[in-house]
């Protein structure tokens, strides 16, 4: 029955699977900082946070190039550090020692992928000369860390990604990773869930999975039925999912929405496609909420006009429980000789307070133009943000507690 279901929703718009489209004949545009490293620190440091680093895939030339940004570097502004060797690198995730870097890389790596595409998952410690080195080959999807490990480093993913993956479609795999030697080895992978994928993650305490794609759902481990519970905000069809960083809360998790509405957020009004990230817990409560940045200090018109609508993209729980990344989608229209076409561009990339709801942006393009190819994606994907846990951090016990 579930399998006639997700056959049936097939038809929905899938927020998660960005493609595996041709990347652009030249550059859209260029990254600026919007931010120095000290007013990143700053930011993180209200938080409880240390040192950061933020890993994300830049579309918007004629290659896909891994990048990432080091923001405790003595450079007063944010340099941006490209991996030369990573190829077609998707869904990239920083490891908890804020070392390496896991990716996948082919037309499957990203939930909501088809079910016949495929792809791999890669391992590369960040730096520019590094090389990558192969963990699992062909069957190999939205690799994660596991967060919680003491010594060398855990890797989860699953060997597809479709919508409703946790219905029967593939397996989640961990495999433990020796990196103590000149080269990464891989262990032997072993099945953690043998009949469902879930490509959102692994909680901290390794007892919730969670899976999105068509919608979002959560399974316990440790109860009593071997079916997730969907987590979806008035069922309303969600992606993105990311498992919660929380020591404490950790039957918690992020996504987006394509539409709702909740009394608790954005003053009880309708907010549209994507444009809150939304936190729910295990009971099916919303914990938080977070609306998208409607008016950037560097406004998201242009001259000509082509801004139709901003929405958030690609949300990550980082690594620290009070902190994430995301992209801003930029919606626009372009004039042309046969009238208009549109791009759906991921154009900044913000940090996100989850504790205070503050944001900060850290990468904006230097300019908008239209690319020549309508319908074009290109942008700034999948930013996942490391920071650095200090030995002290002690988790407040009530921030993350359900309103009543």
């Amino acid at each position: 029955m579930m399998r006639a279901l997700f056959a049936a929703c097939l038809f929905l718009a899938g927020c998660d699977f960005s493609g595996d489209p041709a990347p652009a004949r030249k550059s859209v545009f260029r990254p600026v900082a919007s931010s120095t490293n000290a007013e990143v620190s700053a930011f993180l440091s209200k938080g409880g946070g240390g040192k950061a680093k933020l890993v994300f895939v830049d579309r918007t030339g004629p290659e896909n190039r891994l990048n990432y940004i080091d923001f405790s570097e003595s450079s007063g502004s944010p340099v941006i550090h490209q991996i030369p060797a990573a190829v077609r690198p998707s869904v990239p995730v920083i490891s908890p020692d804020g070392e390496w870097v896991v990716y996948a890389s082919g037309a499957g790596s990203e939930a909501g992928s088809p079910l016949s595409a495929r792809s791999s998952v890669w391992l590369v410690r960040l730096r520019p000369d590094a090389k990558p080195t192969l963990i699992a080959a062909d069957s190999a999807c939205e690799p994660r860390f596991v967060q919680d490990k003491a010594g060398g480093l855990s890797i989860v993913y699953t060997t597809l990604a479709p919508d409703f993956g946790w219905e029967g479609y593939g397996k989640t795999m961990k495999v433990d990773v020796d990196v103590t030697g000149a080269n990464p080895v891989a262990g032997v992978p072993e099945a953690i869930i043998g009949d469902g994928s879930y490509t959102g993650g692994l909680s901290w305490d390794g007892r919730y999975l969670v899976g999105g794609g068509g919608h979002v759902a959560m399974l316990d481990r440790q109860g009593s039925s071997n079916r997730p519970d969907t987590l979806s905000l008035n069922m309303i069809q969600s992606c993105n999912a990311s498992i919660s960083a929380s020591r404490l809360f950790t039957n918690t998790m992020m996504y987006l929405n394509t539409s709702g509405a909740h009394p608790a957020l954005n003053g009880g009004k309708t907010w549209g496609e994507w444009q809150a990230i939304l936190i729910s817990n295990g009971a099916k409560q919303l914990v938080k909420g977070f609306m998208f940045p409607a008016s950037p200090a560097v406004p998201l018109e242009t001259e000509p006009p082509s801004f139709t609508m901003a929405r958030w993209h690609h949300c990550e729980w980082s690594n620290h429980p009070y902190f994430a990344a995301a992209t801003l989608n930029a919606d626009r229209y372009f004039k042309v000789a046969q009238g208009y076409e549109n791009s759906h561009y991921q154009e900044r990339i913000y940090l996100v307070n989850l504790k205070d709801s503050t944001y900060l942006e850290v990468l904006r393009p230097d300019k908008i133009a239209y690319s020549g190819r309508n319908g074009d994606v290109s942008g700034f994907h999948w930013p996942w943000l490391w920071v650095e846990v200090p030995s002290g951090f002690q988790e407040e016990a009530d921030w993350l507690k359900a309103p009543n």
